[in-house]
This record gives structure tokens, C-alpha cells and sequence, in this order.
């Protein structure tokens, strides 16, 4: 994926001189020293400016790049996501997924993202914004099995990458089953979810069964290691197989599609 990421340029070449000095420092120093620092911050804070990333084809902001942190499964999207599809992005952060795989999805088609944290959530916003995107709905809240006030806490392992997750236990953060998502929105249809909550993925389907019983969507999700016997235990309740694994260091991803198919 690096060998695809070609020339990334900032909106102006103060930019683009500041990605690429934080770029080097982060190889050469920050990595082999082990500093833990990140490379959105240092020597400059670059973390509000907006990049051309060729691999996206978008412009998005540096922590937007997920998967630098954390690899990406090479799944069949474009198989599944097309232009009239509908679907919903849990987890969406700063919109790196969709900007990547769902960003061609325009009227009738539709894409709702959930995005719980309040800075991740701006950003997402102006990402979906810069890139014209025309049928993308990001909605400030996350996913849980039940309609919540739960706490969000930021994850050690990856906190250059701004990434959060959600414990079960009462917070300021507003959280949704999909179940009721699809209820009040009064979604008629739907293609296909991606779930990436950093643990909160096995109460984030049971709170979904309702859904994937009328709808059948195809479903991709990040699953923890510590949740995966659970997940295996809980696809037989959900009428869902595994299509697809990938596994990864201390987490997998599958892909699910309805046992029937």
C-alpha cells in the first residue's frame, strides 16, 4: 500500500515542505528512538492542514491515514459498493474509508457515517466537504447494542492517530444501536456496513440484528482479538458466515455476508 501512496502535496508548498520534514524526522528519529511522538505533530503540527493523497484521490487531513497505524484488508469493495448503494460507516473517524472506497456513492444511494468524537467528527465533516461528496450523511454520535450515554477514552496504542473507544460506562457521548438508526432515519434499504469501533464491534451487531434480518447487508468490521470467539459464537445467532478473514497483530477483519448467500 505505501508503494501506492505516490507524491502526497499540501494545498500550498509551505505545506507540503512541513509533511515532508515531519516525515523524515519520524523515520530517521522519532521510529528508531522509539519516542512515540507522531508524525502529524513534529517537528510541526501539521494536524489541521489538508493533503493530496494519490491513493485516496482526495484531499484529506494527515490523520485521516488510518491505516498507518493499522493495515487494510484487501477486501472486493468495489464489488459491492456501488454508485446507488446504501450503507453505513461506523467508526468513520476522519472519513479515510469512505474517502477510499464509498466516495463515487451518489443520489438515490447514500452513505450514513457515525463518528462519535467531536474533533474526529469536524474533520470528517470538512473532508466529506473539500471532496465534494454529494450523498454522504455523517451523523455525530456512535454505535452501540442500545441507545446510550456512554464515555469515550483515547487508545494508547494508537494515539497519534486520534483514535477512541467507547466504554461501557455512563459518558457525555450519545450512542445508537443501528437497529434504531434505521428506524428513525427510516432507511428503505441497505447494502452494506463497515464497523471499525476498536472493541465496541460485538455490541455494535447485537444491537443490529433486527437490521441484518430485514436487510441482509454484506458487512466488513475490524474485529479485536479478544472479541473474536465471541464474534464466531454470535454469527450463528445473526444467520451470518465469514466469507473473508484477514488477521493482523492483535486484531482481524472479516468479512461476513448472510448465511443464506
Amino acid at each position: 500500500m505505501k508503494a501506492r501512496l505516490g507524491f502526497v502535496r499540501g494545498r500550498s508548498l509551505s505545506d507540503t515542505l512541513r509533511l515532508y520534514v515531519n516525515v523524515f524526522w519520524h523515520r530517521l528519529i522519532d521510529r528508531p528512538l522509539k519516542l512515540g511522538q507522531g508524525w502529524q505533530q513534529f517537528p510541526f503540527d501539521i494536524r489541521d492542514r489538508i493533503f493530496w493523497w494519490p491513493y485516496l484521490k482526495a484531499w484529506a487531513d494527515p490523520a485521516a491515514r488510518t491505516w498507518y497505524v493499522n493495515p487494510e484488508p484487501d477486501f472486493p469493495y468495489k464489488d459491492y459498493i456501488r454508485p446507488d448503494s446504501v450503507g453505513i460507516d461506523v467508526g468513520a473517524h476522519r472519513g479515510y474509508w469512505t474517502l477510499a472506497h464509498a466516495r463515487h456513492v451518489c443520489p438515490p444511494g447514500a452513505v450514513f457515517l457515525l463518528e462519535p468524537h467531536p474533533e474526529n467528527y469536524y474533520h470528517l465533516v470538512r473532508n466529506l466537504y473539500l471532496n465534494h461528496t454529494l450523498a454522504h450523511y455523517p451523523l455525530p454520535f456512535g454505535a452501540w447494542s442500545a441507545q446510550q450515554w456512554l464515555k469515550l477514552t483515547e487508545d494508547e496504542k494508537y494515539h497519534t492517530s486520534y483514535t477512541f473507544v467507547i466504554q461501557n460506562e455512563k459518558g457525555p457521548n450519545f450512542c445508537a444501536s443501528i437497529d434504531g438508526i434505521v428506524d428513525f432515519l427510516q432507511i428503505q434499504r441497505l447494502d452494506w456496513i463497515k464497523i471499525d469501533a476498536e472493541g465496541s464491534e460485538i455490541e455494535i451487531l447485537r444491537g443490529a440484528q433486527k437490521t441484518l434480518r430485514i436487510f441482509s447487508p454484506v458487512i466488513w468490521v475490524e474485529v479485536q482479538a479478544e472479541n473474536e470467539s465471541t464474534l464466531q459464537s454470535l454469527l450463528s445467532e445473526i444467520r451470518y458466515r465469514i466469507e473473508q478473514r484477514k488477521s493482523f497483530p492483535e486484531l482481524a477483519y472479516y468479512w461476513l455476508v448472510p448465511a443464506e448467500k
